[in-house]
């Protein structure tokens, strides 16, 4: 069932790759958005002379950040949702409502916490690793995050990732490239898909579980690696990007 509409003003828009930005979208005083790290928006597209069409975002900011949610998009070649959020300027008016979904963080946490994605799938991760941090996650619980791109220059949020690693030595942060270029410098970090990384960086243990976010062929791959490599299927938990 939809929930009520809440108009909000973009605050904030940012490139993050060639084809990938960032939304900010701010509540006016009295509005609220109550939600859970992993859960998702709606976003309503207008057309002309028609109802507006809704389309799912998952939110990539932490519930704590009260006032605002954000979310990551992609230009998709003729997608009317991306166009229309990329046509965009600050301080304009857009309607979502929400949330949705149940790809919330478990509780009790397990002891290593895997979260395994590629392009915008980093969306509800960046909202629970910043949850985790926020709330005083127990040094003893590790994250390890293993993220896929094709090209050096998709890494998104990678100075944010990487800020992490060197403040909580719980955290691992574990960029992957597909088809690196090599420019404007050699990659010397992961190379080839990230069900190729969790054999050595996430090796299944009863105290284990691995979240995957993406597009459903990435997401099949992953699951197959990990029952291959031992994971049991209450160990595997996954959003599927359309």
């Amino acid at each position: 069932m939809a929930k009520p509409p809440i108009v909000t003003t973009l605050a904030e828009l940012r490139e993050l790759s060639p084809t990938v930005k960032h939304f900010r979208f701010a509540f006016d005083a009295g509005d609220g958005f109550p939600f859970k790290a992993g859960q998702f928006l709606m976003l309503h597209v207008p057309q002309d002379g028609q109802p507006p069409v809704r389309r799912a975002y998952s939110i990539c900011s932490p519930p704590h950040d009260a006032g605002a949610v954000e979310i990551v998009v992609k230009r998709v070649e003729k997608g009317l949702a991306s166009n229309y959020l990329f046509g965009l300027s600050a301080n304009q008016r857009v309607t979502v409502d929400g949330p949705y979904g149940a790809f919330v963080l478990p509780t009790p946490l397990p002891k290593h916490l895997v979260f395994v994605c590629t392009g915008t799938g980093i969306a509800p991760f960046r909202a629970q690793i910043q949850t985790l941090f926020k709330t005083g996650v127990d040094a003893t619980t590790r994250l390890t995050l293993i993220f896929g791109v094709r090209y050096e220059d998709e890494v998104l949020y990678d100075e944010e990732w990487r800020g992490l690693a060197k403040t909580h030595p719980n955290f691992r942060f574990i960029p992957t490239i597909s088809r690196p270029r090599h420019m404007p410098a050699p990659w010397t970090g992961e190379t080839g898909y990230v069900q190729t990384k969790l054999a050595h960086y996430a090796p299944p243990t009863p105290e284990t579980a691995v979240f995957i976010c993406g597009l459903w062929d990435m997401i099949s791959a992953v699951e197959k690696t990990c029952r291959e490599l031992g994971y049991t299927k209450k160990q595997i938990h996954y959003e599927r990007y359309d």
